[in-house]
């Protein structure tokens, strides 16, 4: 399991592709089980409905599954899609435990920042929050860039194609998402 994660890693750092993956059925569904418990952890700690929750807990992972192999059947390279979804579910969880950290950490800043301000503020904490910020901001284009890269290696094609296909698939992802919980 470490080098699976060590090898998540790599991809995440555009050293390795989804093809240094095993195309394996077994490691793709304990990759998407992985995600759900470790998605369904961190939507149990968000202020929604239990229904926006299982709603986003299933739409997730079908319409990654369903976008990826819409593109890969496109792109006629169906045959890469175990390495190419276990890739992606696997970045999803990482970038899903990184965010988590940081958001877990603003939440304290935040809070002593609205204290701060009502006695006169504090830099310190001003300076604390920008960081977390700009650190929840690097995480986020990290994000992106990386999924890009798996559409990249998984299509054959160019950065500019394979970050377009990020693109749309994060901002459609965040559409869908936000429609289930409002």
């Amino acid at each position: 399991m470490s080098s699976l994660i060590a090898l998540v890693f790599q991809i995440a750092l555009r050293r390795r592709g989804p093809d240094a993956l095993p195309a394996s059925r077994f490691l793709l569904m304990l990759t998407v089980g992985a995600y759900v418990l470790i998605g369904g952890g961190v939507l149990a700690t968000w202020d929604l409905s239990a229904g926006s929750r299982i709603g986003l807990l299933i739409m997730g992972p079908l319409f990654l599954l369903g976008f990826t192999a819409a593109v890969l059947r496109l792109e006629r390279k169906q045959q890469r899609l175990d390495q190419t979804l276990t890739a992606l579910f696997g970045l999803s969880i990482l970038f899903t435990v990184l965010h988590f950290v940081v958001q877990f950490a603003l939440g304290p800043v935040v809070d002593a920042r609205e204290l701060a301000v009502a006695d006169g503020g504090s830099t310190f904490l001003d300076l604390t929050l920008l960081g977390l910020q700009i650190i929840f901001l690097v995480l986020l284009v990290w994000n992106v860039a990386a999924i890009g890269w798996v559409f990249q290696r998984a299509l054959d094609k160019d950065v500019v194609y394979g970050t377009g296909m990020a693109i749309i698939y994060y901002v459609t992802d965040l559409v869908l998402s936000q429609s289930l919980v409002s």
